[in-house]
């Protein structure tokens, strides 16, 4: 996976954070694409 992320954080540590994200409300996964996420909340 080629992502300037990668150069600072492990694979593992941006699915975890993916995750924690997910489960407090603040991204949802976005349509049939894997890896899609949305922000939640925007412009409220």
């Amino acid at each position: 996976m080629e992502h300037p992320l990668n150069d600072f954080y492990s694979r593992p540590s941006l699915f975890r954070a993916l995750k924690n994200l997910e489960s407090l409300g603040q991204i949802a996964k976005g349509g049939e694409k894997r890896g899609l996420y949305t922000l939640v909340g925007v412009g409220e």
